[in-house]
């Protein structure tokens, strides 16, 4: 989302945002857009371990196709020293849009509502529209069902660990290589296919994105087989597992087990002092596979969708 903080590596930070009765709505849109709000998040986990539901590589992720919303002048709130303590903002996804608001925790209950308030404006807006929230957050639960967004009984868990010496990193399987994006940066990267030809000129775009550290496992003829990307935000010391997945053809031969292994070794190396990892409830070998690796669930969110 932009520019990073002058706090070094897993500081805290040193003048903290504080609660305001006043703040200064102002607007960004395209690459200043991904500053701005990379700041905010950045900003937001030196404050707090797990606060909010986004991390600034989920956003720097979703930066990874062309959308319509890339135009669009999203909507951010400054306190009395000019800093971004807040914003509300739309990703466009398909035709659905997901409004997400983005509050550090200390501001007040009327910057808040403040925030949703314009949130809810731009509900108004789309046609189609998502909104994942924490669900012990009863202000975006009240703001989104006034609105008449309804919530899917669906739930995500964000999982957390404090950074392992040595991670566990099965074998893996004979006739697989393992491979990242700097040692075989020729040809199309390996997830334009679900992504759309632009994603690795859109994730060069960002900040955060490293190629050391977006991994694919081949089979013998060349063909993905699994791949995950790993972030790691030296302001923060956050590493960030999004996405992980396994082709349907090479599931259950330990890949996955493999992949994330060697990620999360990377991102000790890189100096991470926590990593977090997102998955589905329900999706069973996810959760075995990251809570045997050492996560722990920490925050369960709910989707809120228009009806219909």
């Amino acid at each position: 989302m932009r520019g990073h903080g002058d706090g070094g590596a897993g500081s805290n930070s040193s003048d903290p945002a504080v609660p305001a009765t006043s703040l200064t709505p102002f607007s960004a849109a395209g690459s200043e857009y991904l500053a701005v709000a990379t700041q905010l998040l950045q900003d937001i986990r030196r404050d707090h371990p797990h606060a909010g539901v986004w991390e600034a590589a989920d956003l720097q992720w979703w930066w990874r196709s062309p959308r319509r919303t890339d135009a669009v002048a999203q909507s951010f709130w400054a306190d009395t020293r000019g800093h971004a303590v807040g914003a509300a903002i739309r990703t466009d996804w398909n035709g659905t849009v997901a409004v997400d608001v983005i509050a550090h925790p200390a501001l007040d209950a009327t910057n808040v509502n403040e925030l949703w308030s314009a949130a809810i404006s731009l509900v108004a807006e789309e046609r189609s529209v998502e909104s994942m929230v924490d669900v012990t957050d009863r202000v975006a639960e009240s703001h989104l069902t006034r609105a008449g967004l309804v919530d899917t009984g669906g739930r995500g868990i964000s999982a957390w660990m404090d950074s392992p010496r040595s991670p566990k990193i099965a074998p893996l399987p004979a006739g697989y290589r393992l491979l990242d994006r700097a040692a075989s940066d020729d040809g199309v990267h390996h997830m334009a296919d679900r992504n759309g030809p632009d994603v690795e000129k859109r994730l060069n775009e960002t900040s955060l994105y490293r190629t050391e550290l977006d991994l694919l496992v081949v089979d013998q003829s060349g063909a993905p087989a699994a791949y995950g990307l790993f972030w790691f935000d030296p302001v923060t010391a956050i590493g960030f597992v999004e996405p992980m997945g396994t082709l349907e053809d090479h599931r259950r031969k330990g890949l996955a087990s493999h992949l994330l292994g060697t990620g999360l070794e990377r991102l000790l190396m890189c100096g991470a002092t926590r990593i977090k990892i997102n998955y589905e409830v329900g999706n069973d070998p996810a959760s075995a596979l990251y809570l045997g690796m050492g996560f722990r669930p920490v925050t369960t969110t709910a989707m809120y969708v228009t009806p219909g």
